[in-house]
């Protein structure tokens, strides 16, 4: 999805590839002094929630925006508090982190990542995956890595990992995220959403990850190093 409103996507029913205009461009206005995700991103959700049923998982590369991603929706779409989410938090905050939590949640929204003390993070889990009370969250890209929280929708804004120097998303890591939409048993039809800044680079992006094959998997596993494997088996085993 570029900045324009146009959406590239492959037709689940047909398996052809598409373009529509997901986001209306009069909605798509520049929020702060320079343009940026949240452009795009704020219409965006504000129109899949129009569905009672739509569930929406945001993927940011960094812990500090998945709070800022949470707190843009907060204030922007007027959500009914999670109180499922609420009534699970500890007592005390524990840090700036667990402040800016409990106010997102009380506008609807959550953010997950590791600066969240571990009951913080299963409460907004659970209320997510419930789906009740609490439709709208932001995370890092840790969340895709065995964590049951699947969602109608998945929104990547990002395609690489922050870092010194950066990387680009594996097509593989791309497809675990995305794959986060529309799990069995949970929704009968998911839609990821892959953010770009222009139609070029949506055309991209396109098809080096929607259309792009998984790296083969390689096991890490060291037959010359079985001494070592054997002491890391027998260091889980507990009584």
């Amino acid at each position: 999805l570029d900045r324009t409103g146009c959406y590239q996507y492959l037709d689940a029913n047909d398996g052809q590839e598409h373009v529509a205009q997901l986001v209306p461009a009069h909605e798509i206005v520049q929020r702060k002094t320079k343009p940026g995700a949240q452009d795009v991103i704020v219409p965006l959700v504000r129109s899949l929630l129009s569905n009672p049923n739509e569930t929406v998982l945001i993927f940011r590369n960094a812990k500090g925006v998945t709070s800022g991603s949470a707190n843009y929706l907060a204030e922007s779409l007027s959500l009914a508090p999670s109180v499922s989410a609420i009534q699970g938090l500890p007592t005390v905050p524990s840090s700036s982190d667990s402040v800016r939590l409990r106010q997102c949640l009380e506008r609807g929204t959550a953010f997950h990542n590791s600066n969240l003390v571990r009951q913080e993070r299963t409460a907004v889990e659970r209320a997510f995956r419930d789906a009740r009370d609490l439709r709208v969250l932001a995370a890092t890209t840790t969340l895709a890595a065995g964590v049951n929280t699947p969602a109608t929708t998945v929104i990547i804004v990002e395609h690489d990992f922050a870092g010194d120097p950066p990387r680009d998303f594996h097509v593989s890591e791309y497809k675990n995220m995305a794959g986060r939409a529309g799990r069995p048993g949970f929704a009968p039809l998911g839609r990821s959403i892959l953010y770009a800044e222009t139609p070029i680079e949506r055309e991209n992006l396109f098809r080096e990850y929607v259309q792009g094959e998984p790296e083969g998997v390689r096991s890490s596993f060291d037959p010359n190093n079985l001494d070592t494997w054997l002491i890391r088996l027998l260091r889980q085993v507990t009584r």
